[in-house]
């Protein structure tokens, strides 16, 4: 495997997260720690913003939005009404575009609007599992630079209904799609991805690569467009120096990457993306 082709701009070091929670790979970088617990979160001035600039953003030329009642598998978040299409694969179902709700501790891949239209935002992982409390009370406290384990489902940022995935769940849908070494080809976007890294979106997941962003209290570079696509999960390892757990896609390779995301050294800051799960998916019976 080319692990040191996974390792992000400015990373120390890269471990492999195997099939269990303790064992994960250690991304770690070298930026200052800052807290990633939710700064503006309880704004609602952010949610009159997104919704005012929704209709906007559904005439992207770049995003399509589905419309309730008219189209299939769709859902409104009713926060801001904006809509997602969703899918259904195994037991379980996904939104199947990136969230794009406005909050604190969230931007727009190289601070462009038009970015949030094409890929959802990029959260830190306070902003991602609410660390303010303000929708759900099972991540409350927790953020960056805090040890703390969410009490799962974790909803985060998620709309009413639905949840940031953790770990386990997110192993059932890569199980479902091939497996660790091949799930990737499957849930990944038919189109642009660069190095020839576009997959064959087989069950209809669409990852976009929308690359991520350094934290330093969420002001640092973006990196990685066309190459990258991290999820957060609502998970958190106390191996090596303790942090959040990403899943990872890559251009490269057709494989499937989970790891540490270190909170020691500020990475937990970094912005990524969320997919958002139903809460009534359900994980399969072992055979």
């Amino acid at each position: 495997m080319a692990l040191k082709q996974f390792l992000m701009i400015g990373a120390v070091a890269a471990v492999l997260l195997a099939c269990g929670d303790d064992s994960s790979s250690a991304t770690d970088s070298d930026e200052d720690s800052s807290s990633s617990v939710c700064k503006n979160c309880d704004d609602s001035s952010s949610s009159k913003a997104k919704s005012s600039s929704s209709k906007a953003n559904s005439s992207s030329s770049e995003k399509k939005s589905c419309v309730v009642g008219k189209d299939k598998n769709c859902f409104e978040d009713k926060r801001d009404g904006q809509t997602y299409r969703t899918v259904k694969i195994g037991t379980q179902i996904w939104m199947a575009e990136n969230l794009n709700f406005e909050t604190g501790n969230s931007a727009c891949y190289d601070d462009e609007k038009s970015n949030c239209t094409k890929y959802g935002r990029l959260y830190t992982w306070g902003a991602a599992i609410d660390s303010v409390g303000k929708y759900s009370k099972n991540a409350k406290g927790c953020g960056n630079t805090e040890d703390c384990t969410p009490i799962t489902p974790v909803r985060g940022i998620c709309p009413e209904g639905w949840h940031l995935p953790d770990t386990t769940e997110w192993r059932v849908l890569i199980d479902v799609a091939g497996g660790q070494d091949e799930a990737g080809k499957a849930l990944k976007s038919k189109s642009g991805w660069k190095n020839d890294g576009n997959g064959t979106d087989e069950f209809g997941f669409s990852a976009l690569p929308v690359g991520g962003r350094f934290g330093g209290s969420f002001g640092g570079d973006y990196f990685d467009e066309g190459r990258r696509a991290d999820f957060w999960t609502s998970s958190y390892s106390y191996r090596v120096f303790g942090g959040a757990i990403d899943m990872g896609l890559m251009d490269y390779t057709d494989e499937v990457f989970m790891g540490l995301v270190s909170s020691r050294i500020g990475s937990s800051d970094r912005g990524y993306s969320i997919r958002c799960l139903n809460d009534e998916s359900t994980i399969p019976e072992p055979k």
